[in-house]
């Protein structure tokens, strides 16, 4: 939620410049998906190692 709140900060910046002009940022969201994949896949990883992979 804060990093969401400070890029929502950052683009009402960017649109209040009178030279604005639009480029591509980086998604927030597609970073916090491949995070939250990667500690889903962690600790799938550590729950099967744990019971023995039975």
């Amino acid at each position: 939620m804060v990093a969401a709140t400070h890029q929502h900060g950052r683009n009402l910046r960017r649109l209040n410049r009178t030279e604005f002009t639009y480029s591509e940022a980086p998604s927030i969201a597609a970073a916090t998906a491949v995070m939250l994949s990667a500690i889903g896949a962690a600790a799938l990883a550590l729950l099967w190692l744990g019971t023995g992979g039975r």
